[in-house]
């Protein structure tokens, strides 16, 4: 998965996100945080702790959901 496919993915897993759970999107996370997920694509949990912006709850809450959706994007 390119760049552009992965950053697609992951706006629309925030956009998604958002809308169910009746907030705005940059409070699930910024462009910052976007940016940071596509330059260091974490593969692990640990490795997700280190990208700005994203706290023990939003890691609780969705990052299983990042982490995998990294890895798959790795593997393609």
């Amino acid at each position: 998965m390119s760049d552009d496919e992965l950053e697609a993915a992951l706006k629309e897993f925030r956009k998604q996100l958002a809308d169910s759970s009746n907030r705005k999107a940059f409070h699930i996370f910024t462009n910052k945080t976007l940016d940071d997920l596509l330059e260091k694509r974490p593969k692990t949990m640990d490795e997700l702790r280190q990208i700005h912006g994203l706290g023990d709850k939003k890691i609780n809450e969705f990052g299983e959901e990042l982490v995998g959706m990294v890895r798959v994007s790795t593997y393609r």
